[in-house]
């Protein structure tokens, strides 16, 4: 497991931010693979859900800081 300041999940997730081409926007990625996918090859909506919330805490502590 990563050690840095970010949250558990994110680290166990793979989620990492990725370099934007505009200082107003923020990227980051999370690997897909077979353990994130429903039976339908989708990624379970939860786990969208803590991508969505991760990306949106981190792009408010980089603007607050």
């Amino acid at each position: 497991m990563k050690e840095n300041k970010y949250p558990f999940l994110g680290n166990f997730l793979g989620v990492a931010e990725e370099e934007g081409t505009d200082h107003n926007e923020f990227v980051c990625s999370m690997p897909v693979g077979r353990e994130v996918l429903n039976p339908y090859r989708i990624v379970y909506g939860g786990i969208t859900a803590t991508l969505a919330d991760m990306a949106m805490g981190w792009m408010l502590e980089k603007r607050i800081s």
